[in-house]
């Protein structure tokens, strides 16, 4: 390698004429040797750094949308509003209908007592039968005929 290079810039302002000397200095095989060993040296001890620097943003950001998609795909399963409290309100909704559906038929079943003792609904001669039966009754001159113990009337 050779020695330093100078070169010599003119500039023209104003009728003054200014000399700058600027020297390039090209190193020497030994010089470029010193600063790469220089540089090894100072590499030992940013190397474990760079490399930790590197690792974490290598990891970090697929570990944050890992931790994210985990996140939210168990509260979309065990959450408030996920998939297995959906499906409680499910069964939730059905007890709650097959409760309205009973509720339905026990008042038609009502409705329908209601209307039997309506005064239009009544014959005499039935409720006077029905009444002797249900207060094991009779008149003189009723004939009765006895049941056996399994085989009711009503």
């Amino acid at each position: 390698m050779g020695g330093p290079f100078i070169r010599s810039t003119f500039f023209f302002s104003f009728g003054q004429t200014k000399t700058f000397t600027k020297v390039i200095v090209q190193p020497s095989y030994r010089a470029v040797r010193l600063l790469r060993n220089i540089d090894r040296e100072a590499e030992v001890d940013v190397r474990p750094v760079r490399f930790i620097k590197r690792v974490f943003r290598a990891v970090a950001p697929p570990a944050l949308f890992i931790s994210l998609t985990a996140y939210f795909g168990w509260n979309a399963l065990h959450g408030a509003h996920g998939i297995r409290a959906y499906q409680e309100q499910l069964k939730l909704k059905d007890q709650a209908l097959q409760s309205q559906q009973d509720s339905k038929d026990e008042q038609i079943v009502w409705r329908r007592r209601v209307a039997a003792l309506k005064e239009q609904a009544l014959d005499a001669d039935m409720l006077d039968e029905r009444a002797r039966a249900m207060l094991n009754l009779t008149r003189a001159g009723d004939i009765v005929i006895p049941y056996g113990p399994h085989d009711k009337l009503f």
